[in-house]
């Protein structure tokens, strides 16, 4: 599944944050990554979800802009995200030119 949008904070800071879980917790680490990232006032670019690999995960990436402060809003997402047991890992990144 692939979403875009063209929404980034006013200085077009681009963050990827990535999520690991079972494809029987796909829909719902979903609709979790969805509710974090809005209550972190960031703005979704893309989000892609990668089919089940060797070892039975669904890997799940949004990218996501946010203005000038968005580093600690990222942060703060992924921590929220870490906390779920769903979640078998997550991790977020500085996207390219940033």
């Amino acid at each position: 599944i692939k979403r875009a949008s063209n929404a980034r904070g006013e200085n077009g800071a681009g963050f990827e944050i990535s999520v690991v879980c079972r494809p029987d917790q796909e829909v719902a680490v979903r609709a979790l990554l969805m509710q974090a990232v809005a209550a972190a006032g960031l703005h979704l670019i893309e989000l892609a979800a990668e089919g089940a690999d060797s070892e039975g995960r669904v890997a799940l990436r949004a990218t996501v802009g946010a203005g000038a402060e968005g580093r600690p809003s990222v942060e703060a997402t992924v921590a929220r995200l870490s906390l779920d047991p769903a979640v078998l890992s997550v991790r977020w990144s500085a996207g390219e030119g940033d």
